[in-house]
């Protein structure tokens, strides 16, 4: 038994080490990667991975629309890889109990290189623009001033991501390629956070128009505020680091 084990382990280890001796050579015949990234624990994979799609159908989220990080890219010899990839989650939400709905999205697009530094042993650099996007309205009627108030917010935040990180990445003979990003490090080089907040609120029997502003001028300048703050949390969580991220494609 102990023999029949030690010459599977030494299959393995010989498959293994072809593979990776098969990478650098398969690189060099090879011009395109065509790739998808479903598999990570980062927030760009996360935030578009068809669990994440469940995740808010299950909430009551409708039209929901999840595109999976995808990748494309040319080799530049044996040594280099650069590519763009893109993913993106949107969804409409509806709450019949406050009156409020709307629209949430996220993307995130950019590009990247791998330096490889051995037969499968690579260090990834990539910039990246990641942007949110809440934008909901609700109705209520306001009995004490007999008014029907319609209020409209939105939220634009965006972040530019600097990345680095180390990986393996393999390539078969017949172009399958796998590939593991053991760790990211992120940091937020530039964000942006735009709050808009406005509404109306109408007299039915005088027909009279009052704007958000007119209402109460310091809501309304809370309320951005916080809306702002919220932005500026959502870029935080944009440069968080990410680890064991999968990429599965093909080359040819």
């Amino acid at each position: 038994m102990k023999r029949w084990i030690g010459l599977a382990v030494a299959l393995f280890l010989g498959a293994s080490v072809a593979l990776a001796k098969t990478s650098e050579e398969n690189r060099q015949d090879s011009w395109v990667l065509i790739g998808v990234t479903p598999i990570g624990a980062d927030v760009p994979t996360l935030l578009t991975s068809p669990m994440a799609g469940a995740a808010l159908k299950s909430q009551g989220f409708t039209n929901v629309s999840v595109v999976p990080l995808v990748t494309a890219g040319v080799y530049i010899g044996r040594s280099w890889l650069v590519a763009l990839d893109y993913g993106s989650t949107k969804a409409t939400f509806t709450d019949k109990d406050t009156g409020t709905s709307g629209d949430l999205a996220y993307s995130n697009v950019g590009g990247y290189a791998r330096w490889f530094v051995g037969n499968s042993l690579n260090i990834l650099l990539a910039a990246h623009q990641r942007s949110w996007t809440i934008d909901g309205g609700s109705t209520q009627h306001d009995a004490t001033f007999n008014t029907d108030v319609n209020v409209r917010a939105k939220l634009d935040a965006s972040a530019t991501v600097g990345s680095i990180g180390i990986g393996n990445q393999w390539l078969t003979d017949f172009g399958l390629t796998i590939g593991f990003d053991w760790l990211v490090g992120s940091a937020v080089l530039a964000s942006t956070s735009t709050a808009k907040f406005d509404g109306t609120a109408v007299n039915p029997l005088t027909g009279q128009v009052y704007t958000a502003s007119q209402l109460d001028p310091a809501t309304v300048a809370q309320a951005k505020a916080d809306m702002n703050k919220a932005g500026k949390d959502l870029n935080i969580i944009a440069g968080l680091p990410g680890a064991f991220i999968l990429t599965v494609g093909w080359s040819f």
